[in-house]
């Protein structure tokens, strides 16, 4: 019961949302330019088009038994709605892009569709975990924003190692995925957000 429910809070899917969160309490010059309330609206669009698309997404799968469940453990299971991911990423990449004027979030946006568009990639020929995604790619984030500073840097990055830590610990705990697959995610999306935020943050 316990690795369930660390799994889904510390689900992937709320991690570009989380991120942006982020970004803006602990990267220097957003956390002075802007207010919470306009910080907590951009945070919110990335959720809706990241976290609550995908979501309803699955829900409908998972009533039309399309999916075996909600975890969406089998390889085959997780084409469609990687796909779609990859589809509702680009879209808030684009939406935000014309409408926000902070790179930073636009590298975050950036380094999160390529690193779903990766994922789907590879889940075609290998299953991956997503989970390790979500948490290498948090981890490289940090890590690239180092050089530009980052508030409190080794706090995050230690909180950051330490709930991917917990997120991939339940993932192995519940047969999910061996150590090879979590790997493989973790290495995917620590390279990817680390130089992106490296090369244009």
């Amino acid at each position: 019961m316990l690795w369930h429910g660390l799994s889904w809070l510390l689900h992937p899917i709320w991690l570009p949302m989380v991120s942006a969160a982020l970004l803006f309490r602990f990267q220097p010059f957003l956390h002075a330019h802007f207010p919470a309330q306009m910080a907590w609206r951009i945070a919110g669009s990335i959720g809706l088009f990241t976290a609550v698309v995908p979501g309803i997404l699955l829900l409908m799968m998972r009533s039309l038994g399309w999916v075996e469940s909600l975890n969406v453990e089998r390889r085959s299971d997780r084409k469609f709605l990687l796909f779609v991911s990859v589809v509702a990423h680009y879209f808030s990449f684009q939406l935000l892009k014309n409408s926000v004027p902070v790179s930073a979030i636009h590298v975050l946006l950036l380094g999160s569709l390529v690193a779903t568009a990766l994922t789907f990639l590879v889940n075609l020929i290998y299953k991956i975990s997503l989970h390790a995604v979500g948490w290498g790619g948090m981890a490289g984030m940090v890590i690239g924003l180092w050089p530009t500073g980052i508030l409190y840097f080794f706090l995050v990055f230690c909180s950051a190692l330490l709930l991917g830590g917990l997120a991939l610990t339940a993932r192995r705990a519940l047969g999910a995925h061996s150590w090879g697959e979590i790997g493989l995610g973790y290495l995917l999306g620590f390279s990817v957000f680390a130089l992106c935020f490296q090369w244009f943050g």
